[in-house]
């Protein structure tokens, strides 16, 4: 459009023809739709792909009163055919013709580019441009009926068998990439696969491995995991609160909420453990006397650096309150995600070794082992104060 507004913009008074190939005479019918002041003098098609429902009627101020548009066909080109059949907007009118009034129709044994010759521009465009003349081809004269092969694809609209197929590929892919893949599980605190049991003279422990995943795209926050329930094989259910928190084994601040990062996967170790007055009142005592033991002693079983009334008080405290028995053990750990309460539930089982050999500390309080706080989870032969046991779910 702007080209054709600069030559008449320098040439005023001349008389603009056009000879459109292709995609050309679609420009050229656009350019005539998009610019009512747009006038042409006398216009060529060839090898067009103008939709057949054009008609020069509609622009009868823009073109010659007095000529048709020459529409060169080639009976042997596919292209204008495909464009048709295939594609939204476009028609075979450069194979099959117009059929319209206004459009002189003139039929050639072209393929889409023999139009370009010397000898033809001078016989058949020529006196066409320069008279209006328009002389009619041996081959038109000649020429049978279409191949049938070209009108069947004239008439049928591969467009939307090639749509079918696209959007069939699309679904395919669709399916592949998003339905098929799976799913992203949600966000959540998992105990890891070992936990550490004991009792300190008598009071249970538990130290679990705490793991926050969040496989997902957003932030999610937990919080209230500050306490863990035992159940016993009996069926009695005990609570421990969270004493501390540890990160490669050393003692942290304890952080009682945990925002995971899209992606993120955050271990630590929590201890939890249930501090009764009882256990205070003897902790204190444990304390006050424990500055009365050389710096340098070392643990023995042997030897006897505890009192023997304060020993045996919490010889009698330990067994009293020691929980442990053999059976099947329930673990579960309480939070919250995002607003919503959560429950993780795992099992291990004690045997009664096990239990004896948990039990058996108390019987070295005299020395130490398993009393002083320094030496509190310390093993000497049989006596373990501590056992790792493997969940299950």
């Amino acid at each position: 459009v702007r080209d054709l507004q600069d030559l008449r913009t320098d040439y005023p008074e001349a008389k603009i023809s056009v000879i459109a190939h292709s995609f050309g005479t679609y420009g050229i019918v656009k350019a005539l739709e998009s610019d009512p002041n747009l006038k042409l003098h006398r216009v060529i098609f060839c090898g067009s792909v103008v939709p057949e429902n054009f008609r020069r009627a509609d622009h009868r101020a823009q073109l010659n009163v007095d000529e048709d548009i020459l529409n060169d066909c080639g009976t042997d080109d596919v292209w204008p055919v495909l464009a048709g059949s295939i594609t939204w907007g476009y028609g075979a009118t450069g194979t099959f013709g117009f059929g319209t009034t206004g459009v002189d129709d003139r039929f050639n044994k072209f393929g889409h580019g023999d139009y370009f010759d010397k000898e033809y521009v001078r016989e058949f465009w020529l006196p066409y441009i320069s008279r209006g003349e328009i002389l009619p081809t041996q081959w038109q004269v000649e020429r049978g009926p279409t191949p049938y092969w070209m009108s069947l694809m004239g008439w049928l609209p591969l467009r939307w068998v090639l749509a079918a197929m696209i959007a069939g590929v699309m679904a395919f892919l669709f399916w592949l990439m998003v339905l098929k893949q799976p799913t992203t599980p949600p966000p959540a605190l998992r105990l890891g696969p070992v936990v550490t049991i004991g009792h300190n003279t008598g009071f249970p422990s538990v130290l679990a491995n705490l793991n926050f995943d969040n496989p997902t795209r957003a932030v999610a926050n937990f919080s209230n995991f500050l306490s863990v329930k035992l159940t016993s094989p009996e069926g009695k259910e005990h609570v421990l609160a969270v004493e501390g928190m540890l990160v490669a084994g050393v003692q942290r601040p304890l952080l009682p909420s945990i925002p995971a990062n899209p992606g993120d996967a955050a271990s630590f170790d929590y201890s939890y453990f249930t501090y009764e007055p009882s256990f205070v009142t003897l902790q204190q005592d444990i304390l006050a006397m424990a500055g009365s033991i050389p710096s340098n002693a070392m643990p023995d079983p042997q030897k006897e650096l505890v009192p023997k009334p304060i020993a045996e008080r919490a010889a009698k405290l330990a067994r009293d309150t020691f929980m442990w028995s053999a059976g099947h053990w329930k673990l579960e750990l309480s939070y919250v995600l995002d607003g919503k309460n959560f429950i993780t539930v795992r099992h291990f089982d004690l045997s009664q070794t096990e239990v004896d050999d948990m039990k058996a500390i108390i019987d070295l309080y005299p020395s130490g082992i398993g009393f002083f706080p320094a030496w509190k989870f310390l093993r000497s032969g049989r006596a373990k104060p501590l056992l790792e046991k493997v969940l299950s779910e």
